[in-house]
């Protein structure tokens, strides 16, 4: 998949989660475009950002040195609207999100109030770029496949409820085992 990024953009900035989604939108502009990509993390969490974030950051350092920055956004309570501003006003250019394609082929058993389903809002402006809205987990895990880097979406976590272990019944947990199960990967992870 192609990720599209205008011609004359100045900063190329990925809102990173770790999430499945945020880390392959990552990874694939770092493949797709040979200019440095800034990473901003949105994590307040030490433990959090210590087990999950710092070795996928270590993937990405490995694999493309130099080009991968990382920026830590340690607000509280700051939504994906406000940082998308924040980073724009400090790092010219564009800011991608990992947001993709709500579905309903589930119930989720664990309810995250306020996201349960998901919400998906407008972007926040022209600059606020995301290539996954429109396709779904399966779509996510597919392009894993495809691109061989099974071994990076061991490292992402899905659960919206927990942190870094697996709730298994929140719209996020089984949205991921939804796919793994569509692909029928789930015993090589």
């Amino acid at each position: 998949m192609k990720v599209y990024i205008p011609d004359d953009c100045e900063n190329i900035n990925v809102l990173l989660s770790g999430g499945a989604d945020s880390t392959l939108l990552t990874y694939l502009v770092l493949k797709q475009y040979d200019l440095p990509v800034i990473c901003h993390i949105m994590n307040n969490d030490d433990e959090i950002f210590n087990k999950l974030l710092v070795p996928i950051n270590q993937y990405f350092q490995t694999k493309f040195g130099d080009r991968y920055k990382v920026s830590r956004i340690r607000q509280q309570g700051m939504f994906i609207r406000d940082a998308v501003q924040r980073i724009l006003s400090v790092y010219p250019g564009v800011v991608l999100t990992g947001c993709n394609k709500v579905v309903t082929h589930f119930t989720p058993t664990v309810y995250i109030p306020g996201d349960t389903p998901p919400v998906r809002g407008p972007a926040f402006n022209e600059y606020h770029l995301r290539p996954f809205i429109e396709i779904d987990k399966v779509e996510i895990l597919r392009i894993y496949v495809q691109e061989n880097i099974l071994d990076l979406f061991k490292l992402t976590r899905s659960c919206g409820l927990s942190g870094l272990d697996k709730c298994g019944g929140c719209y996020f947990c089984m949205e991921r085992d939804w796919a793994l199960s569509t692909l029928n990967i789930i015993d090589e992870l």
